[in-house]
């Protein structure tokens, strides 16, 4: 189990203050209590903390690819990565390390997202690409491993294995949701699509990936999304990042039916 936490600037780059990063993965100590780390650039910043279990004495995150091209933080273990390593030394992949983390990054130079579909494993990981500055969030297929999510004032995303990871940045609003509550009186849990804070959601796309776009590719996406009929929905495209509308639309329509059945 470690922990990984981040900033990234989606609207304008702007400095990241990597005391903040390094508070939001410290946050996360009792995660990963071998080792810490944190990387900054320009309008993005990514924190890690490691339980060493695979490459006990290497492997240290964040990690930066072999072309130095793309950096991750990795939570969780790849159970096929001996046979990928292989394949992609084949392709003539170079490896420093014998863990799995290096496995993704040359996977994800070699597939791009579509390397989701050859990872065998419960993981999340944060991966930013230097060169088209875009930030690929990805879980596994069935959520094993946890990842929350908020926007902050200023155009940025934060992310973190844990709440608490989120609640060490000074701008995270802490306003209770009340529709988190009713969810877990009525259910015994708090769904994923939201947490007990408003704006905050426990989740990447599940099964697979998510990419936090430049501007131009957000209003692209913009134009193409008309469904006005689901207020969560509509407000995730205005800001131009959204979640699964289905977990949206499905959810209205619990809230709805729940008050109308009182």
């Amino acid at each position: 189990m470690c922990g990984i936490a981040g900033i990234f600037h989606y609207e304008t780059v702007k400095p990241v203050d990597p005391r903040r990063v390094e508070r939001m993965a410290d946050a996360l100590a009792h995660r990963g209590p071998d080792g810490s780390g944190v990387w900054t650039a320009p309008g993005v910043g990514l924190g890690h903390r490691r339980l060493s279990v695979i490459d006990l004495e290497g492997s240290p995150q964040p990690m930066h690819s072999a072309d130095g091209r793309a950096v991750i933080v990795f939570n969780g273990e790849i159970y096929n990565y001996r046979e990928l390593r292989r394949e992609l030394i084949q392709d003539g992949a170079q490896f420093h390390t014998d863990g799995d983390t290096e496995v993704i990054l040359a996977a994800w130079r070699k597939w791009g997202p579509d390397c989701l579909h050859r990872l065998e494993g419960m993981f999340v990981f944060a991966l930013y690409d230097c060169d088209r500055r875009q930030l690929f969030l990805a879980r596994d297929r069935l959520g094993v491993k946890p990842l929350y999510l908020a926007r902050l004032e200023g155009g940025a995303l934060a992310f973190a294995s844990e709440l608490k990871g989120l609640l060490a940045h000074p701008l995270l609003r802490r306003t209770i949701d009340p529709l988190a509550i009713e969810d877990y009186m009525t259910w015994g849990y708090v769904p994923d699509h939201r947490s007990v804070l408003k704006g905050v959601v426990r989740r990447s796309l599940s099964g697979s990936g998510g990419t936090c776009p430049s501007p131009s590719v957000k209003r692209a996406a913009r134009a193409t999304c008309r469904r006005s009929c689901c207020t969560a929905c509509a407000k995730a495209w205005a800001a131009g990042w959204s979640p699964t509308c289905r977990w949206g639309h499905s959810c209205r329509a619990v809230s709805t039916a729940r008050r109308s059945s009182r």
